[in-house]
């Protein structure tokens, strides 16, 4: 039985199920799904389809049939062929299956009792056990020998291959899914990872060979992210956590060894490049900066010179160590830009008009990727022209508005990429049993759900298209009736959104450029559109809406709790400290505590204070634990451990406050975020955005790309 996503297929039966429910499908196109499962991640040309469903002696109209059959597999799977999440179709030659296949046991077969039989002598014991000592040697040596055949593959032109990179033992990848957390070395042998382990704490740089499972942890390099590899790939740089939440780039040995800060204290890490020369190129949030690899001084190279242009991000250098490329981001993302430039000149040539950056892969190809899929086409870089047309590599790669995409391209065409991460979710309503009572609505891309006070409406945050990191819009939800009604306010993203305590209204952020500048808008249900509450060049978060709605409290570049008076144009009345980032705060009801998460030892915790001081502070969760909850009476506190677990901790107003232990509730099947669950008015239902469908965030790795199709 093979298992991929949500789907397991059982060929001897004729059985497709998905989640355990069985899903009806033809013969025809069943048959197609085994020839593409028997090759998965290699093209199946249309050629071997046809002899496969259709033999030499069938009289057929073969493409129509063919395309008939695609559209009926592509129905049961509920898969699309623009944006595939399993069958991908690769333009007049045939198709090809994408997704993760893993074998899983089958239904047990009965048993026959055999005839009683003598019990064998010592000697037939021994015998069989020689035998079989004998039969692991020669399995063990086959399986070396296949292994160090697949190496050798690696490194030689034989063809391309694809497959997917699992992560070490306890981790997963660090990051949002669309940040380029991984890079290949310069000779594609090696991937150096970001990742972290399951359940929080601190990110670090793994070495993975492409030729063998084990990987090996960087000591030193907590907090790491966005890797680059020296030319010779013998070290590797990145950004990580500097002093007075600052970020530092470093270097490291690829073998080990003491860290170097090479740039201390800047302010955002927007990727960065090494030179053959020596040079690193990075990104510190506005224009680009230098520095020797050797350690010096950090000076500014680029300037933003045109109107609008607030960033200038991943910097790539070209095979001379002298021009690079180097993305732009504008306030009007239609403007964003791929430029060429070099370390000698402050002139620059247009190369690309995209979203997301462009990457060079040697000698003469150009990688971006538009709408999920990566593509590739040919660039003579010295003249700055491209031709030929572009060709596509990969579908459902991770990339985001503002030129972010997860791909990495090594010298001599070896290209990873990270692909999936958004989830399919249903809103569920559980008991505090954890007994399912009912679904609401249909599934859907949600991230975020909020229940207005008098529970009537939910309103929903949701990815835009669904399945894409490409913007977020507020819907509201129905709950009797369980019509959505959808909205679309314009800008990048609009997302958590906070009710007012009468449920007429609610204010949310606007990210006008994806977190650049935040503004907070008020939405009074049934009018056309929100006005602004609150603009000040900063990034704005709501957190709640005070009970006696005379305020709202949210935070300000995540470090300082904040609340201001809801109407235009009020002056914003600073609450608490700067010493510690403050996020997901929750007033109490009586107004007189806050519930926030914190960072303590690289974890993230819930505690509750006195507000508006953040005096006599109480840790609430133990080993972890974040979006937090009151209930109505505020008697309770709610919150998510890292297990998934639903816990729930007594609290008593006081002196100090007095808080009891954690205890479960039950367990849930939430990833970690914020605003995944709300509980009812009377402590008795809670409501979930589970997931029912994922195609999870993975790494894969295709040898040779170029001789795929894309050169």
């Amino acid at each position: 039985m093979l298992r991929f996503g949500p789907f397991e297929v059982d060929f001897s039966a004729s059985e497709l199920r998905k989640s355990g429910s069985l899903v009806r499908i033809q013969e025809q196109p069943l048959r197609l799904l085994k020839a593409l499962l028997e090759q998965p991640g290699e093209l199946v040309t249309r050629e071997r389809l046809r002899e496969r469903l259709w033999p030499s002696d069938t009289f057929v109209d073969f493409e129509r049939s063919l395309n008939a059959a695609v559209a009926k597999l592509r129905q049961a799977l509920n898969d699309s062929a623009d944006q595939p999440l399993y069958v991908e179709t690769v333009s007049g030659k045939g198709y090809r299956f994408i997704a993760p296949v893993s074998q899983t046991a089958s239904k047990p077969e009965e048993t026959t009792l055999a005839p009683e039989r003598p019990a064998p002598s010592r000697r037939a014991v021994l015998l069989a056990a020689t035998a079989i000592v004998f039969a692991s040697a020669v399995i063990l040596a086959w399986v070396t020998l296949q292994r160090q055949e697949a190496t050798q593959r690696l490194t030689r032109d034989t063809g391309s291959m694809r497959f997917t990179v699992a992560m070490p033992q306890g981790t997963q990848m660090a990051d949002a899914p669309y940040v380029p957390n991984v890079a290949i070395s310069p000779d594609g042998r090696t991937l150096a990872l970001v990742v972290a382990p399951l359940g929080g704490g601190p990110s670090s740089i793994w070495i993975r060979p492409l030729a063998s499972e084990a990987a090996r942890r960087l000591e030193g390099t907590e907090g790491a992210t966005l890797p680059f590899w020296s030319p010779d790939g013998g070290a590797i740089g990145f950004f990580a956590d500097g002093q007075i939440k600052r970020i530092d780039i470093k270097r490291i040995d690829a073998s080990g060894g003491p860290v170097r800060v090479l740039c201390g204290s800047i302010g955002f890490a927007g990727g960065a490049s090494w030179s053959t020369g020596g040079v690193i190129l990075y990104s510190a949030g506005g224009p680009l900066y230098t520095v020797n690899a050797a350690g010096g001084p950090c000076k500014q190279l680029t300037r933003l010179d045109e109107p609008g242009e607030f960033r200038h991000v991943w910097p790539q250098f070209l095979t001379d160590g002298r021009r690079f490329l180097y993305f732009t981001a504008t306030k009007d993302i239609t403007k964003n830009a791929t430029y060429v430039s070099s370390l000698d000149s402050v002139r620059r040539e247009l190369v690309l008009t995209n979203r997301t950056r462009g990457g060079f892969a040697p000698p003469d190809k150009l990688l971006f990727v538009r709408d999920g899929i990566l593509f590739a086409q040919k660039w003579d870089f010295r003249r700055n022209q491209t031709r030929d047309q572009a060709v596509a590599l990969a579908a459902n790669v991770n990339a985001f508005t503002i030129g972010v995409s997860a791909f990495s391209i090594s010298a001599n065409g070896v290209l990873a990429y990270r692909s999936g991460a958004n989830l399919e979710r249903q809103i569920v309503c559980y008991g505090r049993d954890g007994k399912r009572l009912r679904n609401i609505g249909v599934s859907g891309a949600y991230n975020q759900f909020a229940l207005s006070p008098d529970e009537k409406t939910a309103a929903l945050t949701v990815s835009v298209p669904p399945g894409q990191v490409t913007g977020l819009r507020i819907w509201l939800l129905r709950l009797d009736t369980e019509v959505i009604s959808r909205y679309d306010f314009g800008n990048v993203a609009n997302a958590f959104p906070v009710w007012s305590p009468d449920s007429r209204r609610i204010v949310f952020a606007s990210f006008e450029v994806a977190g650049l500048k935040t503004e907070l808008l008020e939405w009074t249900i049934g009018e056309e559109r929100p006005k602004l509450l609150l603009a000040d060049e900063r990034q704005n978060i709501p957190e709640d809406w005070s009970s006696d709605d005379r305020f709202l409290l949210y935070g300000r570049d995540s470090r300082l709790a904040m609340s201001v008076a809801v109407e235009p144009g009020a002056k914003p009345v600073a609450s608490g400290d700067r010493d510690f980032m403050k996020y997901q705060l929750r007033l109490s009801p009586d107004r007189a505590r806050v519930a926030y998460n914190a960072d303590r030892a690289g974890r993230q915790e819930v505690f509750v204070a006195a507000f508006p001081s953040f005096t006599e502070t109480v840790q609430v969760s133990a080993d972890g634990g974040g979006q937090p909850l009151w209930s109505r009476d505020g008697n309770e506190l709610f919150y998510l451990a890292p297990d998934r677990n639903l816990m729930s901790v007594a609290i008593r107003a006081g002196v100090p406050i007095d808080v009891s232990a954690p205890r479960v509730l039950f367990r849930t099947s939430l990833v970690g975020g914020v605003g995944e669950y709300a509980i009812s008015r009377d402590r008795q239902r809670v409501y979930l955005i589970e997931p029912v469908a994922s195609q999870q965030d993975s790494l894969h790795v295709i040898t040779r790309w170029d001789g795929e199709g894309g050169g």
